[in-house]
């Protein structure tokens, strides 16, 4: 896995991306770039000891879960509960792309990536999974390969490559791919960290963004002690605002109540110009 080290870039050119924020706080005002550093250092120490990671999941974890209650898997009950809002936009939208790569940012254990190899028909579209977590890149080669029959849809996806790396630093370079999508996953990372990720998600794309996200609040950060400052736990992404500042057009923008802990499901679909 690549490390990141936040001395080595220059946070002034971040604190216009800090400064989209929903609630309207001044970076300027409130952070030094000493302690913007240190926020990113935190993060990064926890991530690289795997400690923002509350539990080491299986395989067959990956299975879906709704309120508690064993409904079986992803790709069955994807419409129930919320859901369809993953399934409309990120599956349907993105197979009606025209695309022939797409990565997969904070992979977990590689079923986003597994069910949209189903919805590109014979397009001949080339994955990447990122992924931070060591344990869930194994799940993912077993998921998409030899063990692809423990969750549905029971297909193999040969033509992708997993990544080991942070969403903060990721080994391939300026617009490698034609698009990049996560999914739940800026919603589990403070604000500083999150919008530093989102500009090296828009380093990496040459066409498309799509996110369908919690927006970020206490509520959804996993190990909130990773962060110091309050401006780091209240904010939250005004996807629309950041991306217009990295160079993207909103194709469309939708905030859909998600039906748990009054959390809102954040849409954003966004092409570079």
């Amino acid at each position: 896995m690549k490390d990141f080290n936040a001395d080595q870039i220059n946070i002034s050119e971040y604190i216009k991306l800090f400064n989209t924020n929903n609630e309207g706080i001044d970076f300027n005002n409130v952070l030094t770039e000493e302690s913007v550093k240190n926020e990113l250092n935190l993060f990064n120490k926890s991530t690289i000891e795997q400690q923002n990671y509350l539990s080491t999941m299986t395989l067959k974890d990956w299975g879906f879960v709704v309120d508690g209650e064993d409904v079986g898997d992803r790709f069955e009950n994807i419409d129930r509960n919320g859901f369809l809002v993953l399934n409309k936009y990120i599956f349907e939208t993105i197979s009606k792309l025209d695309v022939k790569s797409v990565l997969d940012a904070g992979a977990g254990g590689g079923m986003n990536t597994k069910i949209l190899s189903t919805k590109f028909g014979n397009k001949d579209v080339k994955f990447y999974c990122v992924e931070n977590h060591k344990n869930h890149c194994e799940i993912i080669k077993a998921n998409l390969g030899e063990q692809c029959t423990v969750n549905k849809p029971y297909v193999r996806v040969s033509n992708v490559e997993v990544i080991n790396a942070s969403l903060h630093n990721i080994p391939l370079e300026d617009s490698f791919v034609d698009l990049v999508f996560s999914h739940a996953v800026m919603s589990h990372i403070p604000y500083i960290p999150a919008i530093c990720a989102i500009k090296e998600l828009s380093r990496v794309t040459s066409k498309y963004i799509v996110h369908v996200e919690q927006k970020n609040s206490i509520l959804n950060i996993v190990v909130p002690g990773y962060t110091t400052h309050e401006s780091n736990r209240n904010c939250t992404v005004n996807y629309p605002k950041i991306y217009e500042s990295l160079g993207f057009k909103q194709i469309n923008y939708e905030e859909v109540p998600l039906g748990v802990n009054n959390q809102i499901m954040c849409v954003y679909v966004g092409e570079k110009i």
